[in-house]
């Protein structure tokens, strides 16, 4: 779908990007106006009418990524925040690479860590063509979900690359880029959002644990070090 920038809102601090005009049923000088009147909205206090506008202007756009964002947040201080997870996963997703991924991911990293749980729809994956989960696997498995725009993504990274030293006789480490398209299918799977998210599987291939954004090299060494002795997981961190 062909797109182009419609108005620049300086004073509200966001660029909306929208559909080129006749696509979407509604006039894109008409969305923008629905987005800073939601705005506005939510500076003065009237969350639910910020819902309602922004709403609105979502339908107009599904697909833009400032929109969904600004409705993501607006969900957020509605408390309604599986809608929140929703929207801002949009946002995170459709700006991909951009201030507004950024953005939409530090807003997500502060949702209830329940909310942000990765839901596993099938208990074998793949992974560019290759089978992620297969049953009867000698090691435990940890799928890295990170994107290079995310900082807490490269402290994660620089934890795995040292924990590789420690484990790699015992734990297959996979780098899962979800900016990179063939990884479409795996975020689905897993239903990952935000990054990073790092899911733990055991031998048979089913999802034990998980951490939501960067605790730190204990967190990830005391995940592994249980995993592997095979006691109970530990319980999931956000």
């Amino acid at each position: 779908m062909k797109l182009k920038v419609i108005s620049c809102l300086a004073a509200l601090a966001v660029c909306v990007v929208l559909p080129a005009a006749g696509q979407t049923g509604r006039a894109p000088a008409a969305t923008a106006r629905l987005v800073q009147e939601g705005k506005a909205n939510l500076q003065s206090g009237k969350v639910s009418q910020a819902v309602r506008v922004l709403e609105k202007a979502a339908k107009s756009a599904p697909r833009d990524g400032a929109v969904q964002l600004e409705l993501g947040i607006a969900y957020k201080k509605s408390k309604q925040y599986t809608k929140a997870r929703t929207a801002l996963t949009k946002a995170w997703r459709y700006a991909r690479g951009t201030p507004i991924a950024a953005q939409a991911n530090r807003e997500l990293l502060s949702l209830p860590a329940d909310i942000l749980r990765p839901q596993p729809k099938q208990l074998v994956a793949r992974f560019r063509g290759r089978r992620i989960a297969p049953a009867g696997l000698v090691r435990v498995k940890l799928l890295a979900f990170t994107a290079s725009w995310a900082e807490p993504c490269k402290q994660l990274q620089a934890a795995i690359d040292k924990a590789r030293t420690e484990w790699g006789d015992k734990v297959e480490f996979v780098s899962v880029d979800v900016d990179d398209p063939k990884n479409e299918s795996l975020l689905d799977q897993y239903d990952v959002s935000p990054v990073p998210t790092v899911v733990f599987l055991d031998e048979e291939g089913n999802m034990v644990s998980f951490l939501i954004g960067y605790g730190g090299e204990d967190a990830l060494n005391h995940h592994l070090r249980t995993l592997t002795s095979g006691a109970k997981p530990p319980g999931p961190t956000g």
